[in-house]
């Protein structure tokens, strides 16, 4: 059975004699106490584990690393923040435009995606051609390039997301697919 938010935080381990201090800009909180030396363990969220537990040599030791982490959570929640608003922005993506899924473990494996369709938050692709551009490292590589127009795949509508401002689209767990930067890339395969 799951445990809920208000249980994790009752289940966490608060030393005794701390002080407590809140950081809600973070959604944290820190105990600060001595054992003998200056020591401190930090919560974010409603996680009933602890994100740090340190002993420091001096309290100004202390300050500085929590004063250090604290901006460093605060730049982690910016990018969340920033990550969320331009997952709901409408792209510019226009029809030809080209994506490159790049995928495998022991071998680099390329796939191209046409646009062939938009609305503002989503693109319908399909697979078209690669063709040989030369440039391998071997019996068993290659440069390629997309033919533009050579459908091989059916349509296949997603939604386009951004990191940053750069577009992408997820087509499986184990790949990247971003727009196409114009340039040959490289391949390569067994057997």
């Amino acid at each position: 059975m799951r445990m809920t938010a208000e249980e994790r935080v009752a289940s966490r381990w608060i030393p005794k004699n701390s002080t407590k201090i809140d950081a809600p800009e973070i959604d944290a909180v820190v105990y600060l106490y001595n054992d003998p030396r200056p020591c401190a363990v930090g919560y974010t969220g409603t996680k009933s584990k602890h994100d740090f537990h340190h002993a420091y040599r001096t309290k100004e030791g202390r300050l500085a690393d929590l004063n250090k982490w604290r901006q460093g959570m605060t730049k982690v929640q910016g990018l969340k923040e920033e990550r969320k608003a331009n997952r709901n922005q409408p792209h510019s993506l226009k029809n030809g435009a080209i994506f490159l899924f790049t995928w495998g473990y022991e071998q680099t494996n390329l796939d191209f995606y046409q646009v062939v369709d938009s609305t503002p938050y989503t693109v319908t692709v399909r697979e078209i051609a690669q063709e040989s551009n030369g440039g391998g490292y071997g019996s068993m590589s290659d440069h390629r390039i997309p033919t533009l127009g050579k459908f091989i795949g059916e349509p296949m509508r997603k939604r386009v997301q951004f990191t940053g401002d750069r577009p992408y689209l997820t087509m499986a767990s184990y790949g990247w697919c971003g727009l196409w930067d114009g340039k040959p890339h490289y391949c390569s395969w067994y057997g």
